[in-house]
């Protein structure tokens, strides 16, 4: 509506309602100047009542956060990392097994390549043998057969010529009972490499699938992890990376207050002539030290599961790269790198030796997790998705133990072993 030069003002005190009040226009001039930052217009004054539930909300986002809403940002983010952490966990022991499978595929295909080597081989073996023994019915069918030769017997002028021809004569059938043993026994290596080629041909195949399926699984899970932190409200995002940093510090502390306790207990004996490394910190053989080297030249690489390097590396992928430059083979999985030698306490280790972590601390079998000690507390290791190959200090959270690699057991342990390009020397 329109107002009056020097008419009221209308004034709406609800929603749904206006009720018309007399301000003078001087008092509302004023009030414009010394209070509003933006002009009015001349025309009215139009003042909102908003709903209460409104008012609240706009009061809450200017009001600083209560220790309520502190406290249930801390909860949301406590669930968060729990449900991440879950996630990480399926995710490293599908890796796990993914690197054991894909380790598997690869000898499936070379004794499969074996095996068809050896399938031609006997068919090739069984066709000479054959092409033998028709050559011989042949040349038998075109000398008349076995009653010819029973006549030149009995047409021999002397009994001596008689017996030759008799010893000739056997001589002939005991080739040919020869020459058809000869073309059985190789009809059945044949048929017992055929076998053998379609067992490991069943068993690649089986073994593909698996290896997709389990890579399938661990995009699941990294998709998963993705989805929760995007959903996540950032402030509970932020606490969780907070929450998870300050039990990442506990438990790095935990494991540093064990080491020191146990070397305190220990009463070791000297330690074996060591070689320095260019960080500081010593190795205890030339070998160690290139292991060492050669870990550390991989820092700032980008973890990808599967991955046996050079560019990116898994865990067990990284371990095994590092220790091939020392021209010692380590198996593919980190489960398996713990078998590949002796088994030094806490308060025994050395740089070099392999750290593992596990699910189930009372089963080896549940290790997921690996890395390269370098000394004073401190690991190099290819962490997880996300990351890349850093330096960091060793966590007692799920740890399992550690292992001193022996050369002449790591080649030696069952199952696949690491197969990437050795580095160069």
């Amino acid at each position: 509506m329109r107002a009056r030069k020097n008419g009221p003002f209308p004034i709406c005190l609800s929603a749904d309602r206006a009720t018309t009040l007399q301000v003078p226009r001087r008092a509302v001039d004023e009030t414009r100047v010394r209070r509003s930052p933006f002009p009015l217009r001349r025309s009215h004054l139009t003042i909102a009542v908003l709903p209460a539930a409104l008012v609240a909300t706009l009061i809450a986002w200017t009001l600083p956060a209560t220790a309520d809403s502190v406290a249930s940002a801390q909860a949301r983010a406590s669930v968060l990392r729990a449900q991440l952490e879950t996630l990480q966990a399926r995710a490293d022991r599908t890796v796990e097994q993914y690197d054991l499978v894909q380790g598997q595929l690869g000898q499936a295909v070379t004794a499969r390549l074996s095996l068809d080597a050896a399938l031609t081989a006997a068919r090739q073996s069984g066709g000479a043998q054959q092409s033998v023994h028709t050559a011989r019915v042949r040349a038998l069918y075109m000398s008349g057969g076995m009653s010819t030769m029973y006549a030149t017997v009995l047409a021999a002028p002397t009994i001596s010529d008689a017996l030759d021809r008799i010893h000739s004569m056997q001589h002939v059938m005991a080739g040919d009972r020869a020459g058809i043993a000869a073309s059985d026994d190789a009809a059945r290596t044949l048929a017992a490499a055929a076998a053998k080629a379609q067992r490991a041909a069943a068993e690649q195949t089986r073994l593909s699938a698996r290896t997709q399926a389990l890579a399938d699984q661990v995009q699941e899970l990294l998709a998963q992890q993705k989805t929760l932190l995007a959903s996540a409200d950032q402030r509970v995002v932020a606490l969780e990376q907070a929450q998870a940093q300050a039990a990442a510090l506990a438990s790095a502390r935990a494991f540093a207050a064990q080491m020191a306790a146990a070397q305190a207990q220990a009463q070791t004996a000297a330690a074996e002539p060591q070689v320095p490394f260019p960080t500081g910190v010593a190795a205890p053989s030339a070998a160690v030290a290139t292991v060492l080297a050669t870990a550390q030249a991989q820092l700032g690489k980008p973890y990808v599961w599967g991955a046996i390097g050079p560019d990116t590396f898994d865990c067990s992928g990284f371990t095994g790269y590092a220790f091939a430059a020392a021209g010692i083979a380590l198996p593919r999985t980190a489960a398996q790198q713990y078998e590949a030698g002796s088994h030094p306490g806490i308060g025994e280790l050395q740089p070099g030796d392999l750290l593992f972590w596990a699910s189930d601390l009372s089963n080896w079998q549940s290790i997921d997790h690996v890395g390269i000690y370098l000394g004073n507390g401190q690991m190099i290791v290819a962490p997880h998705s996300g990351d890349v190959v850093k330096i960091e200090a060793v966590y007692a959270r799920g740890y399992f133990g550690a292992t001193r690699v022996d050369p002449s057991i790591s080649g030696h342990v069952s199952g696949p072993q690491w197969a990437g390009s050795v580095p160069a020397g």
